[in-house]
């Protein structure tokens, strides 16, 4: 217990007990539940810090010790979403060679799972901190196909390093399932997963992954050459 002059108050006890576990991840995680479940409700601009506290149920000096605002927490929010999403993806063997059919299985798969939430992540992206919380969603796009995907072999093998070829491919898609999740008028899953498979593919082999010389491809003459 915290005591002043020897004198112990529930309220003191309260702030301090707060105070130790500040920064701890049981804190930040029910930060990140708090502002999740707010943002399901309604846009940023109508969330303040006093209501994720008192939705988590901590305080303000909790808050600012894990997050240094209000963006900060939206972020995490949405990242954790997207993490819970590609969790029930199937697990990718990055040592063989990207299989068409089952790219489209898991867009089709990570598509169905992102559909429900569409108001929640459009509300992140065109709010504050939208623009940060894109560029995080793209490096754990890039990070995935760095380390876990079928792709993760031929781009180690092409003319790009393979952190920028990964980023460019990652940005591509992201931007394509964010105007999807904003159009109402957009394609089903069915076809956008297709067209999600068909960009990655096509990007990786023989575009960004393998050598084009080793192809037959001639990068003298232009793509449609």
């Amino acid at each position: 217990m915290c005591k002043v002059g020897g004198v112990t108050s529930n309220l003191q006890t309260a702030s301090c007990t707060d105070s130790r576990t500040a920064s701890s991840p049981q804190s930040r995680q029910r930060l990140v539940i708090a502002a999740t479940a707010l943002l399901d409700e309604r846009d940023p601009v109508g969330i303040t810090i006093t209501d994720v506290v008192k939705r988590a149920g901590l305080t303000r000096p909790t808050f600012y010790a894990s997050f240094p605002d209000l963006p900060g927490a939206f972020a995490a929010a949405a990242m954790a979403r997207l993490e819970d999403v590609f969790a029930a993806a199937p697990p990718a063997a990055a040592a063989r060679q990207a299989d068409a059919e089952e790219l489209a299985a898991t867009f089709r798969q990570l598509l169905t799972r992102m559909q429900p939430h569409a108001e929640f992540f459009l509300r992140v992206l065109n709010g504050p901190g939208g623009p940060a919380t894109e560029a995080a969603i793209i490096q754990y796009l890039a990070e995935r196909l760095r380390s876990s995907s079928p792709a993760t072999a031929a781009l180690a093998a092409g003319p790009l390093p393979l952190q920028v070829s990964s980023e460019a491919i990652a940005a591509g898609v992201t931007w394509t399932m964010r105007r999807w999740l904003a159009d109402p008028h957009a394609p089903g899953v069915e076809a956008t997963s297709g067209l999600l498979r068909d960009l990655v593919l096509r990007m990786t082999a023989p575009g960004l992954g393998g050598r084009a010389a080793d192809r037959g491809v001639s990068t003298d003459e232009g793509v449609n050459s």
